[in-house]
């Protein structure tokens, strides 16, 4: 009886394993925008269309920006930067936010909402470290009252891997974040991961 759940418990482990490498995808050196295009298709991403200007880094191609459906917290976006010449990826930018889908101010949230943010950000830091150890870490997402202040809760963790992709995540929940004194405050409550390539 004892192995057939542990066999159960490993099985069930190795699914959500895989299940977050295919929604975090870290091993992206040397692979190519259509890797990711079978990806996004067998995920059930949607290629997304945002409003603003788009700067392209040199020697780049227009990045391609992916919808997918989450619960209980904002779509995720994905935005592929990729080489012009070969189609070589170099950047994967992961994003929950809700402003990437709301027109005009964006609006204050509930704590409902930043409790579920934070439970996000806590699993895709578990997963990471397993993955490559330790971050480097700064500040902590334990003093929720932050959230009401001008310089919101937040965090940000990095790591470099052994073929040198960089990976840095951060996450700020505030109400009304001021970049400055003059600043009116603005609702940021998002969190935000980039994958980057080692250049060559």
């Amino acid at each position: 009886m004892k192995k057939i759940f542990f066999a159960m418990l490993t099985l069930s482990l190795s699914q959500i394993t895989i299940a977050f490498s295919q929604e975090i995808n870290t091993d992206i050196n040397g692979k190519k925008m259509s890797d990711f295009i079978r990806l996004e298709t067998k995920l059930k991403g949607k290629v997304y269309q945002k409003g603003g200007d788009i700067i392209i880094p040199g020697g780049m191609e227009m990045p391609i920006l992916y919808r997918r459906a989450q619960k209980g917290i904002p779509d995720l976006t994905i935005n592929y930067i990729f080489t012009k010449k070969d189609s070589v990826i170099h950047e994967i930018q992961y994003c929950w936010d809700p402003r990437n889908f709301e027109d005009g101010k964006p609006a204050a949230q509930s704590i409902e909402f930043d409790k579920a943010l934070i439970r996000k950000y806590n699993l895709v830091l578990k997963e990471l470290t397993a993955r490559f150890g330790a971050s480097e870490a700064r500040d902590d997402l334990t003093d929720l009252a932050k959230i009401n202040t001008n310089r919101g809760l937040g965090r940000s963790d990095s790591w470099t891997t052994k073929d040198g992709t960089k990976i840095y995540m951060s996450t700020i929940l505030a109400n009304h974040y001021k970049f400055d004194d003059n600043d009116n405050g603005n609702s940021l409550h998002k969190i935000d991961i980039y994958v980057t390539t080692k250049r060559k």
